[in-house]
């Protein structure tokens, strides 16, 4: 059990570190928390590496053949989570199940 949440918790993490785009990236452009589409993905990287248009429609080619494993991934990550969710729940007394449902507490270091 400790094994399937530590690889869950990394899977997550890696996946929030590759979510943030560097600063001034395509989410920078806008108040809105959507993950950026692959023409900004790509106008992105354009700018910023000086891409020329062979290497941008390869590099689109590449993002949009990913999106399909992409999408399942985060289903089954998804999925994880939820069972795990539910086989806490069923160690958790209702106060403590309340208090879940409430949201995290204060952040504390270790």
């Amino acid at each position: 059990m400790k094994k399937a949440l530590a690889i869950a918790f990394l899977i997550t993490a890696a996946q929030l570190s590759q979510a943030m785009p560097p600063q001034g990236g395509p989410r920078c452009q806008g108040d809105t928390n959507e993950a950026p589409t692959v023409a900004q993905r790509v106008e992105h990287m354009s700018r910023r590496l000086d891409l020329t248009d062979q290497q941008a429609t390869q590099i689109t080619a590449i993002f949009n053949a990913n999106e399909d494993s992409k999408v399942a991934l985060m289903d089954k990550l998804k999925t994880i989570h939820e069972e795990e969710r539910s086989q806490i729940e069923s160690v958790l007394t209702d106060e403590q199940k309340e208090q879940m449902q409430q949201g995290p507490g204060p952040r504390r270091p270790f």
